[in-house]
């Protein structure tokens, strides 16, 4: 394997592993509220870390589009900075709030175990019957955000 692609298949993984966590941790908080620190800290950090993807997108190291991506990250980053972090109080003082903080990090967190974990199988296997499945899985997942 080549130093980028041992460098992208690290990145990708612990992506992966830091979604996974988080999604796993909105999904067994019994309540919100109370981790809702530790929450918005973990997607700040993970989301703004994202940025990196632009850059790997503008130096070629990925297929992507350096302005989609810029697209993608942004506006998530957009609604964590401006709204989340600068307004946590409206976003867990009601249940309407929380409603939109869950789904948020549920659709965000689905979505990226799926990419990473293709893109993790794609660079460390190199194909096999995960990739079929996977490949389908973020075919579905693309059409449903359609």
């Amino acid at each position: 394997m080549t130093l980028k692609t041992n460098y992208l298949l690290l990145y990708n993984l612990i992506s992966l592993l830091s979604w996974t966590y988080l999604t796993a941790r909105v999904l067994t908080a019994d309540d919100v509220t109370s981790h809702s620190n530790e929450l918005l800290t973990n997607v700040t950090v993970l989301q703004t870390a994202a940025a990196i993807e632009v850059v790997h997108a503008v130096l070629g190291l990925v297929r992507s589009s350096p302005a989609t991506t810029a697209l993608q990250v942004g506006g998530r980053n957009l609604v964590i900075w401006t709204v989340m972090r600068r307004f946590p109080d409206l976003v867990f003082s009601s249940a309407t709030g929380r409603l939109g903080f869950v789904g948020c990090l549920l659709a965000w967190g689905a979505s990226d175990i799926l990419r990473y974990a293709f893109f993790v199988a794609q660079l460390g296997a190199g194909g096999g019957s995960a990739m079929g499945l996977l490949r389908w899985l973020r075919l579905v997942d693309a059409l449903s955000s359609t």
